[in-house]
């Protein structure tokens, strides 16, 4: 394409990257949605309910599994009453009404099928990856620390035409451009240098949205729902070619979440009764307060 040259622009405009934004969302909804009140949690509970839908019907395994085996277990983690433990059930039980729905009312969307092959070895999709997988791993050994640049697999997949890639995609000749895994394809790209400043922005962000000791429960339940999500969003891009550059939604959503995490908030505080000087304890670090008499 002239006007998108790159392999992960030409993505950008794909069926593919909304999917990873439903992974994205459907976490922190669902939370937002066991701990609102009055219009908002039916705000957020149809919101979830949206997007539980997309996700159904685009039929992407992997962001199945990313959502519902991981978010929405993180989620469960975060909420901590009654209450947002009944919003949760009202939720799953639409969940699963929606599911059956969909799966009877779309006889060509083998919708059961392909939950059941998620974890078939013998799975066409399953056993290409895991092919492209095998066989880029010897090409990051090659050149361990600096790559070989982005969009580079194209032309270089060691491969092509052996017996077993035959057994795997057929004699027809396929385009080999991504390895399908977003760390090995940071890792194809820029060496192990690049792939752990990458994992130090994923590790960075996890670090700013743990809640601190004695925090709000609101900003604590937050921090949790947001941390739900980029948990499922990390998971889905190991199964998918690379959309972390093209995805900006994720940055804006990345960018909000680490500002989110660094409010400071108030962890403690601790009255000195020999000068009257009160410690506050925060996490840009402690200062003192004298009393008014």
């Amino acid at each position: 394409s002239p006007i998108f040259p790159h392999p992960e622009l030409r993505h950008a405009g794909e069926s593919r990257l909304p999917r990873g934004y439903v992974t994205l969302l459907l976490p922190v909804a669902v939370a937002l949605a066991a701990h609102s009140n009055g219009r908002r949690w039916w705000a957020y509970a149809a919101a979830s309910t949206l997007l539980y839908g997309a996700l159904v019907a685009s039929q992407t395994r992997a962001a199945w599994v990313a959502s519902v085996g991981v978010g929405l277990l993180l989620v469960v983690g975060v909420v901590r009453s009654g209450t947002g433990w009944r919003r949760l059930a009202v939720i799953a039980s639409v969940f699963a009404a929606m599911t059956v729905i969909m799966a009877l009312t779309r006889p060509e969307a083998p919708l059961s099928q392909r939950a059941v092959a998620t974890l078939d070895t013998r799975d066409e999709s399953l056993r290409q990856k895991l092919y492209l997988w095998k066989h880029t791993l010897p090409l990051i050994a090659e050149r361990p620390f600096l790559g070989w640049g982005f969009s580079t697999l194209l032309g270089r997949f060691p491969d092509l035409g052996s017996p077993e890639y035959v057994r795997v995609f057929g004699p027809t000749l396929v385009l080999i451009d991504t390895p399908h895994n977003e760390v090995l394809h940071i890792a194809f790209s820029t060496g192990l240098v690049g792939l752990a400043a990458y994992l130090w922005v994923w590790a960075a962000i996890a670090m700013a949205l743990r809640a601190p000791s004695g925090g709000s429960a609101p900003t604590s339940r937050l921090n949790g729902a947001l941390l739900a999500s980029l948990a499922a969003y990390f998971v889905w891009l190991q199964f998918a070619w690379s959309h972390v550059g093209p995805a900006n939604i994720f940055w804006i959503f990345t960018g909000v979440a680490a500002a989110l995490g660094r409010q400071t908030v108030t962890t403690g505080a601790r009255l000195d009764p020999a000068d009257q000087h009160v410690t506050i304890r925060a996490p840009s670090g402690s200062f003192r307060v004298r009393q008014r008499s």
